[in-house]
């Protein structure tokens, strides 16, 4: 029994080097092409996270810009790394990101973007390369390091149709009933129904992904657990579709001379919103920057 625990503790540490140990000389190199018609795609741009590490727990990012070229192809090299992530994005196509742990110092990809209807009237509730959100948070004081958080919930509704933030939460189409500590389960109400999607939905981007409105299954209420990333909602009475996405987020500032700090856990909400009725919630990625979208969640 001790020699299997031996072996499994080296088994662990090998795995763990090979993770996190530099390679020298990285190549990431790979073809981009058509999902539908298989046939390569020129000028699409590509941007290249490789993180290297610099020191125990620590890592410095290094970046690179391609196009690939007539036959679609692209090359990028980085002197070492342990990581690599990549974003790629073209005019009319729905733009991907993955990141993979370098098990060699030579990776080869082959990447299919899907051709797309954009929905030029879609609306957003952030500008695409700023993330200007909506933010619901729990805000809480924290005193001479003894006492209990004293909770101070701020809630308000969100009427998507009109865009608007509204203190009275039956003027809205949806709103959050959350607990003191903003901790899971939280519940989204909704007037006109809401309808959740997982993280199991989604390979690449909440944001680019899962953005035909489903017609059915929609219900009032929605317990948010750790594997949902976003929801439908219905919303003009019903008759029109949005699509919200969900970032949870928890900052602590400092102590003072008071020995008083205060602390927030909350949730970002960021939407889609077509108030044509139609279901295709597709936002164009003309004026996508490939960098925020690269380091955003979704």
């Amino acid at each position: 029994m001790r020699k299997l625990y031996y072996l499994l503790v080296a088994m662990a540490t090998v795995v763990t080097q090979a993770c996190t140990s530099n390679y020298n000389h990285v190549i990431v190199s790979g073809r981009v092409r058509n999902g539908l018609t298989g046939l390569p795609l020129q000028n699409a741009d590509v941007l290249i996270f490789c993180r290297q590490e610099s020191g125990i727990d620590d890592m410095s990012l290094v970046e690179q810009s391609v196009r690939t070229d007539s036959a679609g192809y692209f090359v990028a090299e980085f002197n070492k790394g342990v990581k690599f992530e990549i974003a790629i994005k073209k005019k009319g196509f729905v733009p991907v990101k993955l990141s993979r742990w370098l098990d060699s110092n030579t990776i080869k990809l082959n990447i299919s973007l899907l051709e797309i209807a954009f929905n030029s009237s879609t609306i957003a509730s952030f500008d695409i390369n700023e993330c200007r959100n909506i933010q619901i948070y729990n805000r809480y004081l924290t005193k001479h390091k003894s006492t209990s958080p004293i909770p101070a919930v701020n809630l308000f509704g969100l009427d998507i149709a009109t865009l608007c933030v509204k203190d009275d939460t039956s003027k809205c189409d949806i709103w959050l009933e959350a607990n003191s500590n903003f901790e899971h389960p939280l519940r989204i109400i909704s007037k006109y129904g809401v309808h959740p999607i997982y993280r199991s939905e989604v390979k690449s981007s909440l944001l680019y992904e899962r953005c035909v409105a489903p017609t059915s299954g929609y219900k009032y209420n929605l317990t948010l657990e750790p594997e949902i990333v976003g929801f439908f909602v219905k919303c003009s009475k019903g008759n029109s579709y949005a699509k919200v996405l969900l970032e949870f987020e928890e900052t602590t500032g400092e102590w003072d001379e008071n020995e008083t700090k205060i602390a927030e856990k909350g949730i970002s909400l960021n939407y889609l919103f077509q108030p044509n009725g139609t279901t295709n919630l597709h936002y164009t990625n003309d004026s996508l920057d490939l960098d925020f979208f690269l380091r955003r969640q979704y």
